[in-house]
């Protein structure tokens, strides 16, 4: 599937967005994130997750530890392992995001009532 053929998901009354650009891809997933809404606390039980921010200011939380995220730096979470986003007020995430195995990209479907 080509980028521009990927489905859009919204959540979060709007705030939050995703395209699912790589969801038939057999051993990753590979898309776009990109919101204004932090993201809760949440585990992928057997992913790993790498985002890559192209636009971000806030604090990544990764097994407890907190740390800043921005613009032009990745964060990796290891499966099994507790992590969120909480973005500086008035700024937007936009990444790239990987998950290895394919899998957690579904919870966005439901977030987005699909």
């Amino acid at each position: 599937m080509h980028a521009a053929d990927a489905p859009e998901l919204t959540w979060a009354n709007g705030a939050m967005h995703a395209h699912l650009d790589g969801e038939k891809l057999p051993y990753a997933y590979v898309g776009r994130l990109e919101g204004t809404a932090p993201v809760a606390e949440h585990v992928h039980e057997s992913s790993w997750e790498v985002l890559c921010a192209i636009e971000a200011s806030g604090t990544f939380t990764v097994a407890g530890v907190a740390k800043r995220l921005g613009a032009r730096t990745c964060v990796s979470v290891p499966p099994a392992t507790k992590h969120s986003w909480t973005p500086d007020p008035g700024t937007k995430l936009v990444g790239v995001q990987f998950y290895d195995p394919p899998g957690p990209q579904s919870r966005f479907k439901a977030l987005a009532g699909q």
